[in-house]
């Protein structure tokens, strides 16, 4: 359906809608979405699906990494560093592994803020 409505040259929006019908519990059908959205040029809408699939993923090790990388590379082009931190933190938290350290603290550090608590903070999950 989805090839045949974009060789069809259909809407977004109708591309959307067909994809938000059927949302996957990993935020991967919220990140095809902001893909979609984001190659239409509506960048804050494609941002938020994104983090809408952060926040709804049903995941006990935490937001799967293509969603969380997505947001956390638009975070960074604007400068939202801070935010960064806060969703590399989540999959530390979740589950111990060394990947998601080097995530967070590869975020904190451009963040500025490794040397204080968020290091102290990573040591104790």
């Amino acid at each position: 359906m989805e090839r045949l409505l974009k060789t069809d040259g259909g809407s977004v929006d109708v591309l959307v809608a067909i994809h938000a019908a059927d949302l996957a519990p990993n935020g991967h059908t919220h990140l095809l979405i902001a893909r979609e959205l984001e190659a239409a040029g509506r960048t804050i809408e494609a941002l938020g699906w994104a983090e809408r699939g952060l926040r709804e993923a049903e995941s006990a090790w935490g937001p799967d990494e293509e969603p969380a990388t997505f947001v956390c590379e638009r975070y960074a082009r604007v400068g939202r560093l801070a935010d960064v931190v806060m969703v590399r933190r989540d999959p530390l938290r979740a589950r111990l592994s060394p990947a998601a350290y080097q995530q967070l603290r590869t975020a904190a550090r451009a963040a500025g803020a490794w040397k204080g608590a968020e290091r102290a903070g990573a040591w104790r999950y």
